[in-house]
């Protein structure tokens, strides 16, 4: 029978190094600070644009509704 205590290789003794280096608390932190900005900026950026063209997207999106009202003879209006 195999000796089940034998060593293992070098490579699997040691865990890998991450190619990126440990960040403090504190840069954790500022990570986080500069991704929120961004993500509202990005949210901001997103709602002006919708608001700038939401009735060409609400008739885009109310188009297909409209189509098959008009196929079974219902009201034009959406309520």
């Amino acid at each position: 029978m195999p000796d089940v205590t034998a060593e293992l290789p070098k490579s699997a003794e040691e865990p890998e190094q991450d190619s990126m280096p440990a960040m403090g608390f504190l840069e954790h932190l500022e990570e986080l600070r500069k991704r929120l900005f961004y993500s509202i900026i990005a949210v901001l950026i997103g709602f002006g644009a919708c608001w700038t063209f939401h009735e060409k997207i609400f008739e885009y999106m109310q188009q297909p509704i409209m189509t098959a009202q008009h196929k079974k003879a219902l009201n034009d209006r959406l309520d």
